[in-house]
């Protein structure tokens, strides 16, 4: 396998993306070290809008899912229940209470003031309607539309239907989103099959790890793209009694779920379990997911309907977790045996066994945050200050877009270590 090569997937985020924009500033800046750049033809997905990028001296190839051409612009109707929803949701996540409730208190007053004007300056407002004041604030009104009104429209297309909207569309489960939904997770989950199956023309894997970088809304499109991936293969072996799996009982026997375990050397368990299914051949090559200023801090907002529900998906193995969901029923806790010779295999929802997850985010960026208290404290999660303009460091929201921009280079840092 040492000269084999690894594959890192960047997954975008929302809003009206232009292929290569994102993967392309993303290699330049992440692959600290690499010497010429190379650009060539996709030949996993034979698509005409991606690349595959790599470095003369390095042994790493990067792609880009793209799939903000799949996505379609939210009707007003989604646009104003999604806000609705979001503005009086009774389980706000951690991250999200202090905004939503600043925006509460906003409307609030905004409310309260446009009633106390209408009752105190009831009769400016009568005699506001005569012919002489109609006639000038007609011509005010023709202005504004004229001027004002082209600014707003293009500000909200851009930031509400093109950005929120692609949010709308991927997390609200209704029957008009369904179809959008589907064809994103059918062409992510057909691009990772051809990376985690491609070989070379000597029959040889191509790659022996592919790590999938999902920043935003595109992290839950990752997640969702392995969640429905890993049961392809969590019982994909060929059994080989000269191999033990030790590694994989010892994994089994620990408790991740005791309130005094430690998970400083949780990542270097993972590893070793993924070695140990490689003796037998267990074809699951992603080794890391790393998330990226994530919504899924969010997640039982984005998700589920309530807390309760998001719960109850992740004890039942729909949501999977790091670590995984136990089963006491069986010996091994994560595992299951499986075939003749009671071979131990990870259940459906157990990739987090062997794929370590990574999850950075700005400390000022209320779009992503922890998400080990969520999804497992298996999760490294790492938080860090944005670097750039004051603006950037100070103002919430205005770092999500910045993780791999040049200028922050301790996110640079954390991600060249992995990918």
């Amino acid at each position: 396998m040492g000269n084999q090569r690894k594959a890192v997937v960047l997954v975008h985020g929302m809003g009206n993306q232009v292929p290569l924009t994102s993967i392309r500033e993303f290699v330049e800046n992440i692959a600290s070290g690499g010497t010429q750049l190379y650009s060539s033809p996709d030949r996993i997905m034979h698509d005409y809008e991606t690349r595959r990028f790599s470095y003369h001296n390095r042994n790493v190839d990067y792609y880009e899912f793209y799939w903000a051409h799949l996505m379609k612009e939210p009707t007003m109707y989604d646009i104003v229940t999604w806000s609705f929803n979001l503005i009086f949701c009774k389980n706000l996540s951690a991250r999200a209470k202090k905004p939503i409730w600043i925006l509460r208190i906003i409307l609030l007053g905004l409310a309260v003031a446009l009633i106390i004007s209408g009752v105190l300056f009831e009769n400016q407002v009568i005699e506001f309607f005569n012919v002489k004041n109609v006639l000038a604030s007609g011509i005010g009104i023709f202005i504004i539309y004229k001027l004002i009104y082209p600014a707003l429209k293009y500000f909200f297309s851009n930031l509400i239907l093109q950005s929120i909207g692609d949010v709308i569309r991927y997390t609200m489960p209704t029957p008009q989103n369904i179809e959008v939904r589907n064809l994103i997770r059918k062409k992510g989950v057909e691009l990772l099959q051809k990376l985690h199956d491609a070989k070379n023309s000597d029959g040889k894997d191509t790659y022996s790890d592919i790590v999938l970088v999902g920043h935003s809304l595109g992290s839950i499109v990752c997640f969702d793209l392995l969640t429905f991936l890993f049961p392809q293969y969590h019982t994909k072996y060929v059994y080989k009694d000269h191999h033990d799996q030790q590694d994989i009982k010892d994994f089994g026997n620990q408790d991740f779920y005791s309130n005094d375990y430690d998970f400083t050397d949780y990542q270097e368990k993972q590893r070793k379990v993924g070695l140990n299914y490689r003796k037998f051949e267990l074809s699951w090559k992603f080794s890391d997911f790393i998330t990226l200023g994530s919504p899924l801090t969010h997640a039982a907002m984005v998700l589920a309907n309530n807390e309760a529900e998001f719960i109850t998906r992740k004890n039942i193995r729909e949501f999977p977790t790091c670590p995984p969901s136990k089963d006491p029923h069986d010996e091994y806790k994560y595992f299951f045996e499986h075939g003749p010779n009671n071979f131990l295999v990870p259940h459906h929802a157990a990739l987090f066994t062997m794929t370590r997850w990574t999850n950075i985010f700005y400390s000022n960026d209320i779009i992503g945050g922890r998400l080990k208290d969520i999804f497992g404290k298996g999760i490294k999660d790492i938080e860090l200050k944005a670097e750039g303009s004051w603006w950037r460091r100070n103002i919430p929201f205005t770092s999500h877009t910045y993780y791999w921009n040049k200028k922050e280079k301790a996110c640079i840092h954390e991600l060249d270590k992995i990918v």
